[in-house]
C-alpha cells in the first residue's frame, strides 16, 4: 500500500522544487535507516551516506537527528490526533437528544475505517513513532491519545449522570459512578493500546481494520454496561 505520509514542514528559507525533492529524499532514507537499525545507533553520517549526500547537506536541512526524526513521524501523528478530535466534535455538536451511545458507536465505526487508513498508509513511520525514543518531540503520542479519549469519556458521563439524576433520586438508577476518574482513564490506555497492538501485529489492511472493528464493537459493550440510560 502506497504511503500519504509528506513531510513538509516549514523551513526558514523558502525551498526550491529541487530542494523540496532533496528534502523528502533525506527523509525517506532517514526512514529506513531508522527502521532498520533503530534510532540510537543511526547516525546523520550514515543516513548521508546512504541518501548519497555529504553530512553538511543534511544539516542545511535538518539541525540533528531528533529534528529529521520528528520531521518523519510529526504528520502522521498529527493526522491521527486531528481524525480523532474530528470524530469527537462531530459527536459533540449533535443535539443533546441524539448523543447516544448507539450513535456513538455508529460513528466511532466510522472513524476507525479513517483512523486505520492513516495508520496503514504510513505503517513505517507509525511504527517508528511507537518507538519515539525518550527526548524526541512524540516520545508521548500514545498517551496524548489516551488523554484525549479520557477527556471526552469523562464529559460524556458526567453529562448522562446530570440527564438522569434529574430523572431519578436513586443513586443504584446512576452505575456510571462506578467510573472513577482514574477506572475512565485504564479504558482509554486499554483502547488505545488494543488498536496498536492489532496494528503492530497486523500488517494486513483489511484483516488489520476487521480486527479494529471487533475491538470498537468489545469496549462499546462494556460501556453499556457502565453508562447510565435517559
Amino acid at each position: 500500500m502506497s504511503r500519504q505520509h509528506v513531510a513538509n514542514t516549514a523551513s526558514k528559507t523558502p525551498l526550491t522544487t529541487k530542494g523540496v525533492a532533496s528534502r523528502e529524499h533525506i527523509i525517506q532514507t532517514a526512514l529506513r535507516e531508522f527502521s532498520t537499525n533503530g534510532y540510537e545507533k543511526s547516525s546523520m553520517r550514515a543516513i548521508a551516506a546512504s541518501a548519497g549526500l555529504t553530512t553538511g547537506a543534511i544539516y542545511g536541512y535538518f539541525p540533528g537527528k531528533k529534528e529529521l526524526f520528528d520531521a518523519i513521524v510529526t504528520p502522521v501523528a498529527t493526522s491521527l490526533i486531528s481524525h480523532y478530535e474530528a470524530a469527537y466534535k462531530q459527536f459533540t455538536e449533535l443535539p443533546k437528544k441524539d448523543q447516544t451511545l448507539d450513535t456513538m458507536y455508529n460513528l466511532e465505526q466510522v472513524f476507525i475505517k479513517q483512523f486505520a487508513q492513516v495508520m496503514y498508509d504510513n505503517r513505517d513511520a507509525l511504527l517508528l513513532l511507537m518507538e519515539s525514543p525518550e527526548g524526541t518531540s512524540w516520545q508521548n503520542f500514545i498517551t496524548k491519545l489516551v488523554d484525549l479519549e479520557d477527556k471526552s469519556t469523562l464529559a460524556h458521563l458526567n453529562s448522562k449522570r446530570k440527564a438522569v439524576a434529574k430523572q431519578s433520586s436513586s443513586a443504584e438508577n446512576i452505575n456510571a459512578d462506578e467510573v472513577s476518574p482514574a477506572l475512565s482513564q485504564v479504558f482509554a490506555i486499554s483502547y488505545f493500546n488494543a488498536l496498536f497492538t492489532v496494528f503492530r501485529l497486523e500488517p494486513d489492511f483489511q484483516k488489520g481494520l476487521a480486527s479494529m472493528h471487533v475491538l470498537v464493537k468489545f469496549f462499546h459493550s462494556g460501556y453499556e454496561a457502565v453508562m447510565p440510560r435517559d
